[in-house]
């Protein structure tokens, strides 16, 4: 009996993992895709304007929102190859760097939003609402993540870190959302899709954390793929 038992937990096992090389394969590809519409709309938007990057502060923004999300996506890619077509295991490796590098430049474009919108429409109370529930945001993402069993995957705390401060600085487009114009619609859009990165990235941090893929894994790529 124990062995049915067992034989049937390692079929399951062996089939989320199948379903895991799947689902890393469609993240690969939505984020691609994600990617290189950003770069369309981007230079459908501001056309040649990079010498003007740090003149025209709405290209900044979006340039790094851009810039950020093709990085997140050269790491998905780059994560597909390393683990499912090269069969490399280790923990660590260049998607790594996408990623983080991604998230900063991600967090630094909502920040720099957060910081002209304020200026120019904002006022104390809002400040205050957006600090409030944005570092209540954090300090659950930090709760949480630290409270999980601890995982020698250093990079599975740091990218839930980014995630909240990035959700928690993309606040301003609910708070200001009648001075944003024209972008609303698509900012609101991207902080929804911050919203399922951060949610992928806590389930990211559980999974390397108890070692397997699973349901947890699953549902982390169903979040990123959400996202992308």
């Amino acid at each position: 009996k124990a062995d049915f038992i067992n034989s049937i937990s390692f079929s399951k096992g062996m089939v989320l993992d199948a379903l895991g090389d799947v689902m890393l394969g469609l993240i690969a590809v939505v984020a691609t895709l994600a990617a290189l519409a950003g770069v369309v709309n981007l230079g459908s938007l501001f056309h040649d304007k990079l010498r003007e990057l740090f003149n025209d502060i709405n290209y900044f923004i979006f340039f790094f929102l851009v810039t950020g999300y093709s990085l997140y996506a050269l790491g998905e890619v780059s994560y597909y190859l390393t683990l499912v077509i090269f069969k490399n295991a280790s923990r660590i490796g260049i998607q790594d760097l996408y990623w983080t590098v991604g998230g900063i430049l991600i967090l630094i474009s909502f920040i720099t939003m957060t910081t002209v919108l304020m200026k120019e429409h904002g006022n104390s109370s809002i400040l205050m609402k957006q600090l409030m529930y944005g570092g209540l945001l954090t300090i659950m993402v930090l709760a949480i993540i630290f409270g999980i069993n601890s995982s020698n995957y250093s990079f599975g705390y740091i990218y839930p870190i980014i995630s909240a401060l990035i959700v928690s600085s993309a606040l301003v487009v609910i708070f200001l959302s009648n001075y944003l114009g024209d972008f609303r619609q698509v900012l609101f859009y991207l902080f929804l899709a911050s919203i399922g990165i951060l949610a992928g990235d806590l389930l990211f941090h559980y999974s390397n954390a108890i070692g397997g893929y699973g349901l947890s894994g699953f549902l982390s790529d169903l979040f990123y793929l959400a996202g992308y």
